[in-house]
């Protein structure tokens, strides 16, 4: 078995922790079962290289993490960005391109047609979200890993509507809909990207203005996402493709729990 550095590594769940909101050193001993000298050594060493700061005795992750979290998924922003802005270009909404780390997800990049200039509600970039919210989170939960699957059906009390959800996206390969409910009246389409193997760690979603017409956006939708795939599989000329394909061992049944 591999060794390991024990400091590095509780030092890297504070920051895992922390990514899902501030929290005072008891309860960040608490919730990674430290000691109080061992947890007040690893926050005073991360608050002097600036990965946290200290505010009224919570602690925040600090500055020093934007610079390394300007280069996480470049390649797919560098994938995606004119497809995307030809896809608002064509339907006149809003594109939000968001990637997932487990149950996580979190917006990376988004673009709008000229007439969302004036959209007083501007998305979070990098804030993590739970993939159960949203039709971002279904589209890449549908294209899971069957343990994900499993994890987040654990964590749902309607687990026959979870099923029907995630089976009803896979054979569409898109969805308006989503586990948990949407925080926005905005009609809202999403589908998948699989951006580093062939589960989907990565999704697309559009909001559209009033009056588009849902299967003409869906469609347009779906080749944007086959165009990023594409290109991040240097071939550009697979943009033809329209469907999202079956789910990796979807033809096993709903996860278990």
């Amino acid at each position: 078995m591999t060794r390991i550095s024990l400091t590095l590594d509780r030092a890297l769940q504070v920051l895992g922790l922390l990514r899902n909101g501030p929290a005072r050193a008891s309860e960040i001993a608490l919730a990674l079962g430290l000691n109080r000298t061992v947890t007040h050594r690893l926050l005073a060493t991360l608050q002097l290289r600036r990965f946290l700061v200290q505010i009224d005795n919570r602690y925040y992750l600090g500055d020093a993490i934007r610079p390394l979290a300007e280069h996480v998924e470049t390649e797919l922003q560098g994938a995606a960005t004119d497809p995307v802005s030809q896809l608002c270009e064509r339907t006149g909404g809003m594109a939000l391109l968001t990637v997932r780390s487990g149950l996580l997800a979190s917006l990376l990049t988004f673009t709008h047609a000229e007439s969302w200039a004036d959209v007083v509600v501007i998305p979070e970039v990098g804030t993590p979200h739970s993939v159960l919210d949203g039709p971002q989170g279904l589209a890449m939960l549908a294209f899971s890993e069957p343990a994900t699957i499993a994890k987040a059906r654990r964590r749902i009390d309607d687990a026959a509507r979870f099923d029907r959800l995630l089976e009803e996206t896979r054979a569409a390969g898109w969805t308006s809909e989503s586990i948990n409910p949407t925080p926005h009246p905005l009609h809202e389409l999403a589908a998948p990207i699989r951006h580093r193997s062939a589960y989907a760690d990565a999704a697309l979603a559009l909001l559209l203005p009033a009056g588009a017409q849902l299967d003409d956006c869906a469609d347009a939708l779906m080749r944007t996402c086959a165009e990023v795939e594409a290109a991040l599989r240097g071939r550009p000329d697979a943009g033809a493709e329209t469907g999202a394909g079956p789910a990796p061992d979807s033809d096993s049944g709903p996860a278990q729990s």
